[in-house]
């Protein structure tokens, strides 16, 4: 079996054995997801990408703590929002040293809000679609990528030429495309 395809239990007991290609399949599945929860809680890019690493460095070191290795989005999800807060709350004090205010720098780092269950929800869903198109053709991945990731969304005459494709092939392969991602993400429980 790929790892991509791996359900997130059989992917922890992989990582719990030391096994690199499961970590690497880990980072790739969910680092979207962390970078971009860091993001939201109002972090610049290289502050985000700090508590990334952060994330990950303490995930490899505490994954023999997950009591339920199925809630491995949750959890990382979880350090996230600590990890983010703990940045926040540093870069707070560091302005507010640097400004020489006496405010207290906890008042500019309170604790972000924790993300609604929705967002949660939609975290876990971009996971299992990027899972999804992992796991297919090269082709198709591709395909839908652009046509559904890339902003603005190119023309089918703009995506036919950019993969070197005829032009009236793009509607028929993205309907097969788009029914190989429905089958794989009903296989993942989607």
């Amino acid at each position: 079996m790929a790892q991509a395809e791996l359900r997130d239990d059989e992917l922890v007991r992989l990582c719990l054995q030391d096994d690199r290609e499961a970590w690497e399949t880990l980072v790739r599945r969910y680092g979207r997801i962390v970078y971009g929860l860091a993001v939201k809680t109002g972090l610049a890019p290289d502050d985000a990408a700090d508590v990334f690493q952060t994330v990950f460095l303490s995930a490899y070191r505490n994954l023999h703590l997950l009591d339920r290795p199925e809630s491995l989005s949750f959890w990382l999800a979880t350090i996230t929002r600590r990890e983010a807060w703990h940045a926040r709350r540093k870069l707070a004090r560091s302005v507010t040293i640097s400004s020489g205010d006496a405010a207290n720098p906890l008042d500019a780092a309170a604790a972000p809000a924790p993300l609604a269950d929705e967002e949660l929800e939609r975290a876990q869903r971009t996971a299992l679609l990027h899972r999804a198109l992992e796991g297919m053709g090269e082709r198709c991945r591709g395909l839908l990528e652009m046509l559904f990731f890339t902003e603005p969304a190119p023309s089918y005459e703009d995506a036919a030429r950019s993969l070197g494709v005829p032009l009236g092939s793009i509607g028929p392969t993205r309907a097969r495309c788009l029914a190989k991602l429905r089958k794989a993400l009903e296989g993942l429980g989607f």
